[in-house]
């Protein structure tokens, strides 16, 4: 189950990515080196807790 959040969540991010990118390119980069660093903050704190 949590696998299948996980896939959803990204498939979101994805999509909310190419929408911006549609409109304006430059956001999307800015914005997709944004929720790669809170991705990886939070794949990192998830494993301090185990």
């Amino acid at each position: 189950m949590v696998k299948l959040l996980w896939a959803a969540e990204v498939l979101f991010v994805l999509l909310g990515l190419v929408g911006v990118a549609l409109v304006y390119l430059p956001a999307s980069l800015v914005l997709g080196g944004v929720l790669g660093v809170l991705a990886v903050e939070r794949a990192m704190s998830d494993r301090r807790k185990t």
